[in-house]
């Protein structure tokens, strides 16, 4: 039986993604009227505050290590997020742009997202983030929504409207 992780203080949450390890990330509504990402792990909601100057974030996936990837927004625009062990991480650093839409991370810190509406998966090396395009054409996306999942070997797999295409991997 399912277990409803609740809302940080607000009306309303819903669930985006769950690990193998039954760790839930998701969104709420807030007691103040806002809205956070947040992480349930062991029967217990962890509120993912957004980035410094942000007053809202949103979540998109969470891999098996509990970090979850979103967005932090507010009146000054959005930037990529990502955190770590509940701590907002800026990835619209470097080579990453502002409007980047993070959609889906894997364990090995290797990002599926967007840029420009074209598929790009985004690599965390230790020096920073770098994205790489996805040879796939303009159709394949029809919104970001349809966008799946990275498999455990780095591979972004799309599906346009209801048919599965051949996954896009990164080089090793």
């Amino acid at each position: 039986m399912g277990r409803e992780p609740g809302t940080l203080g607000g009306a309303t949450g819903v669930a985006v993604a769950v690990n193998d390890r039954d760790e839930v990330a998701g969104t709420s509504s807030t007691a103040t009227g806002g809205q956070h990402a947040f992480r349930w792990s062991r029967g217990r909601m962890t509120g993912l505050a957004p980035l410094p100057g942000f007053q809202f974030s949103e979540a998109a996936d969470i891999n098996e290590h509990g970090w979850v990837v979103g967005t932090s927004y507010g009146t000054d625009g959005w930037r990529a997020t990502l955190w770590r062990n509940g701590h907002p991480i800026n990835l619209t650093t470097r080579n990453l742009r502002a409007s980047d839409l993070l959609t889906d991370l894997n364990n090995r810190a290797h990002i599926a997202g967007f840029r420009d509406a074209r598929p790009v998966l985004f690599r965390l090396p230790q020096r920073g983030p770098t994205a790489q395009k996805l040879a796939c054409p303009s159709w394949q996306v029809a919104s970001w929504k349809n966008w799946s999942s990275l498999t455990p070997r780095r591979c972004a797999c799309g599906w346009p409207n209801t048919t599965p295409v051949r996954p896009e991997c990164g080089s090793r």
